[in-house]
């Protein structure tokens, strides 16, 4: 169930944030006439041809990833920022704050 459902959520994120940008719908549009031929109906070796619509998909994970936080653990002792990590600390990594930090 997991799988499908960030499968949805990455999907209708893409979907939402092309719906706002009609440059990048344009440019999809655009490149979808060239990829597919007019006779009959797409391929898979189709799809490989649009590059545009595979870093719109990236960019929407980037930007909104269906599961926003990555729990860890440390390995081995670690500084971050002058704070001490011992070995065994949790550590969550909140993606959304990452994914937007210019640095």
């Amino acid at each position: 169930m997991a799988a499908h459902d960030t499968t949805r959520s990455a999907v209708t994120t893409m979907v939402r944030a092309l719906a706002l940008d009609t440059a990048w719908q344009d440019r999809l549009r655009d490149e979808a006439r060239a990829a597919v031929p007019a006779t009959g109906p797409a391929t898979l070796d189709d799809l490989a041809a649009l590059e545009s619509l595979g870093w719109a998909f990236k960019e929407a994970l980037r930007l909104f990833p269906p599961i926003p936080t990555l729990a860890r653990q440390v390995l081995a002792p670690l500084t971050i920022d002058g704070h001490a990590l011992p070995a065994g600390t949790p550590v969550t990594l909140f993606l959304l704050a990452v994914h937007r930090d210019p640095r």
